[in-house]
């Protein structure tokens, strides 16, 4: 099954760049046209989808690069923030 137009919308807007504060929020939901949870539901479902990974290889990879950062930084301030 290909991608549809909306899953390849939810991947071009979070694997772009924005400059401004919750530029990449909006362009997200704009492009989905759904709640931002639900879009984030959908990007999740996407990213472990192994047809995604067939049609959009590139901004799933920047995705999950990104995701992997996120949470290394996240569990960095906790060890700081604790102590250890």
């Amino acid at each position: 099954m290909a991608l549809n137009v909306t899953d390849r919308a939810i991947l071009q807007a979070a694997a772009g760049t924005y400059t401004e504060p919750g530029g990449e929020l909006e362009a997200i939901t704009y492009a989905s046209g759904m709640s931002l949870a639900k879009t984030y539901q959908r990007l999740n479902e996407l990213m472990a989808d192994p047809e995604a990974w067939a049609a959009d290889p590139v901004s799933l990879a920047l995705l999950v690069r990104r995701q992997e950062k996120y949470v290394r930084r996240r569990q960095h301030r906790r060890r700081v923030t604790n102590g250890a």
